[in-house]
């Protein structure tokens, strides 16, 4: 037997292994819980921008018109809008200046090339637009947004049915999620919808598939404010990539309704030979989205239905 010091000396080696085994287990257990916290937070962070540069500020409204008094009218048909600012619901609630000169610009320019089309308004917010195009002689129109702004399209709608001359419905549209359904669009309009970096690839996306496979093309028409030069660097840079983009010289403006300076407007035509549908290209390659590019996806539908706010 081993002599009595040396059976002390044992065990308090044997007490020190146990006491750093419990300590070693107890350190693993905490950098585990902290990983997991970390990933727990970084799941719930809304979505950054993708540049830091600050959006540039709206300095109030160009065109202040009262909009269920009448004020705004398409060839003396008065249109009416109920608003609703300040909300805090979104954007869907308001019309911002980019709609007011692009339905004026649809009347001045357009009248006669809606007859009878069928118009798809991307983002429409209150469908401003759209209902003129119906009032224009548009056969359907398709007023499109996410869920929550349908309710304002629906009023929208039935406060303008005397005036419109075709079908007008209010459609839910998800950029990040498009579908098959517009197969028979002839013109695409989209007022004021770019001010957030995570939604314009999903957006150049969305305009990628609904002209993608199409003999004749819809034509895209587009008013747009600028709030950041990053944003518009990407948003027109993506675009080209498909779309021929004519900038409409200020002097074809509505001649009353225009503000150049601040707010454009912009016809795309899908390049013959495009990359196929969407942002990733076209064949295999473009199918099979890239883990990168869902991950876009899903960050860009969380800023659509997180951020949607001015």
């Amino acid at each position: 037997p081993a002599p009595p010091r040396c059976r002390g000396l044992g065990r308090g080696v044997m007490r020190a292994g146990r006491r750093l085994l419990l300590f070693g287990c107890a350190l693993v257990v905490s950098v585990v819980m902290a990983e997991d916290a970390v990933v727990e937070a970084e799941a719930k962070e809304e979505p950054k921008l993708i540049s830091d540069e600050p959006l540039l500020a709206i300095m109030g409204k160009r065109f202040p018109l009262d909009l269920m008094g009448g004020e705004l009218t398409v060839h003396g048909v008065p249109v009416f809008v109920q608003e609703k600012p300040n909300t805090g619901e979104g954007t869907a609630h308001t019309v911002w200046d980019g709609g007011v000169v692009l339905a004026k610009y649809l009347e001045h320019k357009y009248t006669a090339g809606l007859v009878d089309k069928t118009v798809l308004e991307l983002g429409s917010g209150t469908g401003i637009v759209g209902v003129v195009a119906s009032i224009l002689g548009a056969r359907r129109v398709y007023l499109t947004d996410l869920p929550y702004a349908l309710p304002t399209l629906q009023d929208t709608i039935e406060r303008n049915a005397l005036s419109c001359k075709g079908h007008v419905a209010a459609v839910p549209l998800d950029w990040t999620a498009p579908d098959d359904r517009f197969d028979d669009v002839d013109i695409i309009v989209a007022s004021d919808v770019v001010w957030v970096q995570e939604l314009i690839l999903p957006l150049v996306g969305v305009l990628e598939h609904l002209t993608a496979h199409r003999p004749d093309p819809p034509l895209v028409i587009l008013s747009h404010q600028t709030r950041s030069t990053a944003s518009d660097e990407l948003f027109f840079g993506a675009l080209r990539r498909n779309f021929e983009v004519t900038t409409v010289p200020a002097d074809e403006h509505h001649p009353e309704f225009r503000d150049a300076d601040a707010i454009g407007i912009y016809e795309l035509r899908r390049r013959r030979g495009g990359s196929g549908s969407g942002s990733g290209g076209g064949g295999k390659a473009g199918k099979k989205k890239s883990k990168k590019a869902k991950k876009r996806q899903r960050a860009a539908a969380a800023a659509a239905t997180m951020r949607r706010r001015r």
